[in-house]
């Protein structure tokens, strides 16, 4: 096969998903320590540092992506090549440097140079590794390929473009079984394939048969046929789909094969967050050699939902660096909530739901803070909006109780609350904001040991959750009287 047509062969597994990620990646990236620049830099464990793009770097990559978009190659070259010196310590830069200059004439060994910089600078990116591989496996160093796709396998084990690469370099390396193992795994990974299977998925969970989706979710996980590697997307799927403990499930039958394996410990450490599994969470987390900002921010979360020292500092690091993460707007609006900030808290709840509307976490503490402030109507818009989001219909319903109960204390009211808490209660047993909506039922009727009973499981749950602290309080002034 003559050069030309190697490397267009090659070229089939960047042409799309590269593009994408470079288009739409957070320009944070960890890097070597390297001589002071502009760029802003942090200390990160490791010997490693966090380094953010500066605004010429970032002006660099977006005029030279807006270029390469129009097939403007010579001139997108010349912009990344005239900002050498500002971002030679940019991932992003390298790694769009290197896509480039495949796509140009006699560019590939500088294309591997730049990809082999990107994949240095950020060892833990997926595409980096991918790239550095293919570029590696373009210029004839199988070798190095060899390298660079097992560690994106052991990063993303669903990685179908990763597989098919090992799985033809070892064909051509004459590793015969190796390659037959490659091929398996990429056959599973096989995107019409896969997405038939997640599309079942999907059909049962429209079909609104929630036991169904559980059922067939525990035979696919249970299924010991089905390769390790396709475990991403269940796991993915099952989050989505908010079925959070088979998503758990999903992710551990991936981490027992890959350990390295990013998105499913970040899967596995939310499922477990939404469960309210606190101390498994943070077990999970501390299984991490270091976190990425929004991990940092979700250890903030747990300090707060468990009532331990707040670390301001790791948030403020988050903040820092992912400010459009809903999960660290979330953190940023609870952290704001227990300080009794509670406009302050709105704001930054409100801007987590402008990047996903349907983040119910973020619906929950909203829905909390309007009652605190009497704003009913807001409330019972925001329990209904939880209602909106799979995994979480039983804390919507108590939500919406909630509200009831707390608009007023007629009859009507107080029986619609009564019923929307018992039907929530047997959906979820241990959701803290069910608990503590049925306890509220419960006192309102006069029912004080059934109300102490939820009340104490709750704050048991959730020893930070200021409803259930001053719930208690409440309950324990009727036994005092």
């Amino acid at each position: 096969m003559d050069n030309n047509r190697k490397t267009k062969g090659w070229l089939c597994f960047t042409s799309v998903a590269l593009q994408s990620i470079l288009l739409l990646n957070a320009p944070l990236v960890l890097a070597k320590a390297t001589k002071p620049s502009s760029r802003s830099v942090e200390q990160k464990s490791g010997g490693m540092q966090i380094v953010q793009d500066s605004p010429e770097c970032k002006e660099c990559i977006k005029k030279a992506q807006q270029l390469f978009a129009k097939d403007n190659i010579k001139e997108a070259l010349a912009v990344l090549n005239a900002n050498e010196s500002e971002c030679a310590n940019s991932m992003r830069y390298n790694l769009l440097y290197s896509t480039i200059l495949l796509r140009s004439k006699d560019g590939q060994k500088q294309a591997a140079v730049y990809a082999k910089r990107a994949q240095a600078l950020d060892p833990s990116s997926l595409v980096a590794n991918l790239q550095a591989g293919i570029t590696a496996m373009i210029t004839d160093n199988k070798k190095e390929a060899l390298s660079f796709f097992k560690k994106t396998v052991a990063l993303d084990p669903g990685s179908y473009e990763a597989w098919s690469s090992l799985g033809k370099l070892h064909g051509e390396l004459g590793n015969s079984e190796q390659e037959k193992v490659c091929a398996a795994k990429a056959a599973c990974l096989e995107p019409k394939s896969r997405q038939a299977k997640i599309r079942m998925l999907r059909g049962i969970a429209d079909s609104g048969s929630f036991q169904a989706l559980r059922k067939e979710l525990d035979k696919m996980i249970d299924d010991e046929s089905i390769e390790p590697e396709f475990f991403p997307y269940v796991a993915k799927e099952a989050y989505e789909l908010g079925v959070f403990d088979k998503a758990e499930r999903a992710c551990d039958r991936v981490l027992q094969a890959y350990p390295n394996s990013l998105d499913c410990r970040k899967i596995k450490v939310l499922s477990l967050l939404w469960q309210n599994k606190y101390k498994e969470a943070s077990l999970t987390l501390a299984e991490n050699k270091s976190l990425t900002p929004e991990l940092m921010a979700v250890s903030v979360l747990i300090g707060l939902k468990t009532n331990d020292t707040a670390q301001s500092a790791k948030l403020t690091k988050a903040l820092d660096s992912e400010p459009d993460s809903p999960v660290v707007l979330l953190t940023q609006g609870i952290n704001l909530e227990h300080q009794k900030q509670y406009q302050e808290a709105i704001v930054s709840l409100r801007k987590s739901l402008k990047q996903n509307e349907l983040f119910a976490p973020s619906h929950i503490e909203l829905c909390r803070i309007y009652i605190k402030e009497k704003d009913f109507e807001s409330a019972l818009q925001e329990a209904r909006e939880i209602g909106r989001c799979n995994g979480f219909e039983a804390i919507a319903k108590a939500m919406e109780a909630r509200v009831n109960l707390a608009q007023s204390t007629a009859v009507e009211k107080r029986q619609k609350a009564d019923a929307l808490a018992r039907q929530a209660f047997k959906m979820d047993e241990n959701a803290p904001e069910v608990l503590i909506t049925l306890a509220r039922v419960h006192l309102s009727a006069g029912r004080v040991s059934e109300s102490k009973k939820l009340a104490e499981k709750a704050l048991m749950i959730e020893p930070g959750n200021d409803d259930a602290i001053l719930l208690v309080s409440e309950i324990k002034g009727n036994d005092r009287q």
